[in-house]
């Protein structure tokens, strides 16, 4: 996984994401323009990020059931309708509850978003600003998930409306050990080895 993903980072796709980014913004753009503008982007950024990652799934062995062919996936779904989506909405409500706490730990209002603040009404915006540099740690764990083999049809389920499906109780068990077990690893910050949870509760990425 980490050399496919090494080869994702270095590839044409980001040289050519990052021109992109760069030839929206101008000079002469007001602070909601600009709000707008890296909110575009960043969906921009969210679909070509997520076909890489289905072109990895899609070359996961025949029998798991997390291969998806990349005609069949249709990106990020609420509630989910396929197992790796449901791994992820799990993993990304883990990590919001990690950011909420960490910005009321801080003493910062978790109501006073930039960039989803006139998008969400009453809730908690500036959470949604502050969990966007931690999402790739979900995403890691839920590709280290998907490859490890444990995972069977017993570990999802439909909701009560069958609209969706979700991780069943042995799913989640599985998942938060896997992510709680990720947030007390480490990354290197600024030459010292600091664990992901304490650089969540400090605003450090890495």
């Amino acid at each position: 996984m980490q050399l496919y993903l090494d080869s994702f980072a270095s590839d044409k796709v980001m040289a050519s994401l990052q021109q992109r980014l760069s030839d929206s913004l101008t000079s002469s753009q007001t602070i909601t323009t600009l709000a707008e503008t890296f909110r575009g982007q960043e969906g921009s950024a969210s679909r070509t990020y997520f076909q890489q990652l289905i072109k990895y799934l899609a070359h996961l062995p025949a029998d798991s059931l997390f291969r998806l062919p990349e005609a069949t996936f249709e990106g990020r779904r609420r509630p989910a309708y396929d197992p790796f989506n449901a791994l992820l909405n799990y993993l990304y409500g883990m990590l919001y509850t990690n950011c909420h706490l960490a910005l009321l730990k801080s003493g910062l209002d978790p109501y006073l978003g930039i960039l989803h603040a006139d998008r969400h009404g009453d809730h908690p915006t500036l959470v949604f600003d502050f969990i966007e540099p931690y999402r790739a740690w979900a995403d890691r764990v839920a590709l280290q998930l998907a490859e490890s083999g444990i995972f069977d049809e017993e570990s999802f389920e439909p909701d009560a409306d069958e609209r969706g499906l979700w991780l069943s109780r042995t799913g989640k068990s599985a998942v938060i050990e896997a992510m709680l077990a990720f947030m007390e690893t480490s990354s290197e910050h600024r030459g010292r080895q600091i664990k992901h949870l304490t650089s969540c509760r400090l605003g450090f990425t890495s």
